[in-house]
């Protein structure tokens, strides 16, 4: 009976479990936190809430993928406009460059036209025959678009104008003489309607040494011009207008006493030009050799 008796440590009842808390854990909401505290009661444990739909990871990458895409669109049509004032800008300049070698172009022509014009004249003021006719100066209108200064846009506009009145008296006259001169020559008719129709083409002849001289005039005038636009265009002063291409669309006028003393130089450089020909064609050829002055 002794024996079977239990001891005090056997009578004491068992825990019926054991939980060891570490003093430290990590606990994820949102972000890894370290969390330290000391449980000495009841903790109770519930799961997190979850997110709310405008704080999920797709919204947040549809959203970052639209903003993206409206500051990489706003960047591109920036890009695109400032490239496109840039090629604005750059056609203006080649135009220029163009124009002036145009207008070297109609000056050379203009000598030979004035020298073609006075022997038509001549022609039919004897009542002769002749094949020997000015010839029509070509028109380029695409200086008038791409070109941005307003005022040199008013002057080829209007030497265009003039050229396409020379250029249709010269076709009107050359297709009138071809007409009737060889019907002139076949004895078709009368000597009187070929000297009726002499003497006013004479008279229209007589009318174009004026007009090219005007027209010559016009063509110095602005050759001079799109020379200095160039120099403008290439100016620093210019430049830091165009920064960027977010300058003004706009070109400074030129002054009259530029415009003036850049002519005087013109016409100074083009006589000693036609002066060193003259006298290289006389050395060459033994003969005696004259350009028009300027007019």
């Amino acid at each position: 009976a002794a024996a079977a008796r239990a001891t005090p440590n056997q009578l004491r009842p068992a825990p019926p479990f054991n939980v060891t808390v570490p003093d430290s854990m990590k606990v994820w909401a949102r972000v890894p936190v370290p969390v330290r505290a000391h449980l000495d009661g009841i903790v109770a444990v519930r799961n997190a809430e979850p997110p709310p739909w405008w704080d999920s990871g797709f919204f947040s990458g549809l959203l970052g993928a639209i903003v993206g895409a409206v500051i990489g669109g706003v960047f591109l049509l920036v890009g695109q406009a400032v490239e496109a004032r840039r090629k604005r800008w750059q056609r203006h300049r080649e135009s220029l460059a163009r124009l002036e070698r145009r207008c070297v172009d109609y000056l050379n022509q203009i000598v030979s036209e004035k020298r073609l014009t006075t022997q038509a004249r001549a022609a039919a003021e004897a009542k002769a025959v002749s094949w020997r006719f000015p010839r029509i100066i070509a028109v380029d209108p695409s200086f008038t678009i791409d070109i941005m200064d307003l005022d040199m846009n008013v002057r080829v506009a209007t030497l265009n104008t003039e050229l396409a009145l020379y250029n249709r008296d010269v076709e009107d006259l050359v297709r009138c003489r071809q007409g009737l001169q060889p019907l002139f020559l076949e004895g078709k008719i009368p000597d009187d309607l070929w000297h009726q129709v002499m003497a006013t083409e004479a008279a229209v002849w007589k009318d174009m040494g004026p007009h090219l001289e005007a027209v010559d005039e016009l063509v110095r005038d602005i050759k001079v011009r799109a020379v200095m636009l160039v120099e403008q265009f290439d100016s620093n002063a210019s430049a830091r207008r165009r920064f960027f291409g977010l300058g003004n669309m706009k070109t400074e006028p030129l002054s009259n006493e530029a415009v003036h003393d850049a002519r005087q130089e013109f016409e100074a450089e083009r006589e000693r030009l036609l002066k060193a020909n003259r006298e290289l064609l006389n050395k060459r050829h033994g003969v005696r050799v004259e350009f028009p002055g300027p007019s």
